[in-house]
C-alpha cells in the first residue's frame, strides 16, 4: 500500500515538471540570415547600371540644370504587412488598426520546477491588431517586463532581476508577426534581448487571435538551475 502511494506521488511530482505533451511547441521558422541575436532581412542587390550614352553638345545647358530626385518606393521585406503600410499612408479604406482590447484580452504563462508550477501575468501591455478588407493580416505588441504578476510576491521580484527577465537591462518584450494564417501565426519575439522568429498554432478571426503555445527560455538566453525551460504561454487579444 505504501508502495502505491509512493508511486502516485512519484507520478504527480514528476507530472507538474513540464507543461503537458499535447501542448503544441513553437518551432523556429525557416531560417533568415542572422546577426547576432537578431533576425536582419538579406540586403537586395543592387541593379548594374546601365552603360553611358553619348551626349550632344546641344544637351549641355540641360545637363547644366539640378535634376530632380524621382520618388521610390517604400517596399517593406512582408508582404503581409501592406495593411500596416496602407494605414499609415491613410488609406482608410484599404487597411485599418485597432488597438487590442485588453480589457477582453487575456495573457498567462505557466513555468514549472519540480513538484510545482506558478501561473502568471503581465499587468501592463498594449498592441495593435492590423486588418486588410476585415481580415486579420498583422498584429504586435508590447510588454513591459517589470509588470509580471504571479501568485508570489517574491517570485515576481526574482522574475525582474538578472536570474530571469533582467528588466534594468531588457525593460520591454515586443512582439510583431511576419506571417498570419487561419490557424498558425509566425512573429519575431525579442526577449531578453534576444530575437527569436518562432511559429506556433493559432485561431485566427476577423476579431482577433488566440493561441496555446509552449516556448523554451532557453532560446532567449535564460536558464536557472531548477527551473524547466519550457513556459506554457496561453492568450487571447481581441479588438
Amino acid at each position: 500500500m505504501k508502495y502505491i502511494a509512493f508511486i502516485m506521488i512519484l507520478a504527480l511530482f514528476v507530472a507538474c515538471t513540464a507543461p503537458p505533451e499535447d501542448v503544441p511547441r513553437a518551432q523556429p521558422a525557416a531560417p533568415d540570415t542572422v546577426q547576432g541575436t537578431a533576425v536582419v532581412e538579406e540586403p537586395a542587390a543592387e541593379p548594374e547600371a546601365p552603360p553611358a550614352e553619348p551626349v550632344d553638345d546641344m544637351q549641355h545647358d540641360d545637363m547644366d540644370k539640378p535634376m530632380e530626385d524621382e520618388p521610390m518606393d517604400d517596399v517593406h521585406p512582408h508582404e503581409h504587412k501592406a495593411a500596416i503600410e496602407a494605414h499609415d499612408a491613410g488609406d482608410e479604406d484599404h487597411a485599418t488598426s485597432v488597438p487590442v482590447n485588453m480589457a477582453a484580452s487575456s495573457f498567462e504563462f505557466e513555468g514549472f520546477a519540480p513538484g510545482k508550477s506558478h501561473a502568471g501575468t503581465f499587468e501592463d501591455m498594449e498592441g495593435t491588431l492590423f486588418f486588410e478588407h476585415g481580415v486579420l493580416v498583422a498584429a504586435e505588441g508590447t510588454i513591459q517586463a517589470v509588470s509580471v504578476k504571479t501568485d508570489s510576491e517574491g517570485l515576481d521580484k526574482h522574475l525582474r532581476n538578472e536570474d530571469f527577465f533582467h528588466v534594468e537591462m531588457y525593460p520591454t518584450i515586443e512582439v510583431m508577426t511576419t506571417e498570419i494564417s487561419e490557424d498558425s501565426v509566425t512573429a519575431d519575439i525579442t526577449f531578453h534581448g534576444v530575437t527569436q522568429r518562432l511559429t506556433f498554432p493559432a485561431d485566427v478571426s476577423a476579431e482577433g487571435i488566440s493561441a496555446d503555445t509552449v516556448i523554451s527560455m532557453e532560446d532567449f538566453g535564460i536558464s536557472y538551475t531548477g527551473v524547466n525551460d519550457e513556459v506554457r504561454i496561453t492568450f487571447s487579444f481581441v479588438q
